[in-house]
């Protein structure tokens, strides 16, 4: 992944400055088992601003669609991404700004306020992805492949058991 980087996270958010570009499904390496291929891109978009507070904030939209690999029949499945979140930075080993119920999620940053966008971008994406992806009801595996329903080599034992 090409590195793409804020040297001072808080100084970007100040200045309301603004980042977007697009990211290669190819580069995402720690989602390559995931995905059932690896082409296209996903567009994302980093936006700083100051709160009502004057807190720091950042504003991360990423947009597209993935391919990944359904767990039960290993086919192609369309997962649609859609993130909109919004991310208060805070240095290594400073104390939490935020509670529990704050609708806003927290990101360390280093001590000098750096920022690696495509590394968070990526974060960001493992985040709201399945922890098992499959499909509902059209998967290939719930389907006998002769159109016949097979017997369970378990409902001997079941009929047994009764």
């Amino acid at each position: 992944m090409s590195k793409q980087s804020i040297a001072d996270v808080f100084r970007f958010a100040r200045e309301a400055r603004q980042l977007a570009g697009e990211l290669p499904l190819a580069a995402l390496g720690r989602l390559a088992d995931q995905l059932a291929r690896d082409d296209g891109a996903l567009s994302w978009s980093l936006a700083g601003s100051l709160d009502v507070d004057d807190q720091v904030r950042l504003r991360l939209k990423i947009d597209g669609r993935m391919i990944l690999r359904c767990l039960r029949c290993l086919g192609e499945l369309e997962w649609p991404l859609a993130i909109d979140v919004v991310l208060s930075p805070v240095k290594v080993g400073e104390p939490p700004l935020l509670d529990d119920d704050d609708e806003v999620d927290e990101i360390e940053v280093g001590d000098g306020g750096e920022l690696d966008v495509l590394a968070l971008v990526e974060d960001e994406i493992i985040l709201t992805l399945p922890f098992a992806p499959r499909h509902e009801e059209d998967c290939i595996s719930l389907r006998p492949a002769d159109g016949v329903e097979k017997e369970s080599p378990f409902a001997a034992l079941a009929a047994r058991r009764r």
